[in-house]
């Protein structure tokens, strides 16, 4: 047992890849279904490549004891990841997930958490987008299991989230739709719908759901 606020030689050596092992274990064990996306914004090397390198938050701090860890530290993190290109929302998700691994530890020892910026998203929707033609020749070079769901992408709109997230009962074959559930879209946009005759007459979705 330890006093609030005091930390034991043990914690002192807790290292924040163990905290992030620990939010994996935690993310597995409930069945999180974005846990690939989880893995890969904190930087673990994928399933298939387990020699890569590892990169951002387990890169950057991985090694680092928690008790160590500061706002200041976190904030050149930012600060480098922007300077980098990387989305302002995509650091927020990493630095989000950061805290969520080492809150746990400092309120369990009742320390002070470090205070993690979050950026202001203003503007982050995608711009640019791929003419008839142009995505035409990116299918030609897909795997082929990967050509239905790109097609269904390019038709819809819909992120790709949210196409994997699609079951059978949300196909209305009465309404002629395929109807997105609100709780598989991102900031809470409406109910999507895509028309079935179009994906029909889509070259690669005819007769998939016939």
């Amino acid at each position: 047992m330890t006093g609030q606020g005091v930390v034991l030689a043990e914690h002192r050596q807790v290292t924040v890849r163990q905290r992030l092992e620990a939010l994996q274990f935690d993310f597995e064990f409930r069945g999180v279904r974005s846990l690939a996306q989880v893995l890969a914004h904190l930087g673990f090397p994928p399933p298939g490549a387990p020699d890569q390198a590892p990169g951002k938050i387990l890169k950057a701090f991985g090694s680092w004891r928690v008790v160590d860890l500061s706002e200041d530290a976190i904030d050149h993190y930012i600060r480098e990841r922007l300077a980098r290109g990387a989305r302002p929302a995509t650091v927020n998700r990493e630095t989000q997930l950061l805290g969520q691994a080492v809150r746990p530890f400092y309120t369990r020892l009742g320390l002070p958490v470090p205070t993690i910026r979050r950026q202001s998203e203003a503007g982050n929707v995608r711009q640019g987008f791929f003419e008839r033609g142009d995505f035409e020749k990116l299918i030609a070079a897909l795997p082929e299991d990967l050509r239905d769901p790109a097609r269904f992408g390019f038709l819809a709109g819909w992120r790709r989230g949210e196409i994997t997230s699609l079951r059978w009962a949300d196909v209305d074959r009465e309404g002629g739709v395929i109807r997105l559930r609100a709780e598989a879209t991102k900031n809470g946009r409406g109910e999507p719908w895509c028309s079935l005759a179009s994906w029909r007459r889509s070259s690669s979705g005819a007769g998939r759901l016939a």
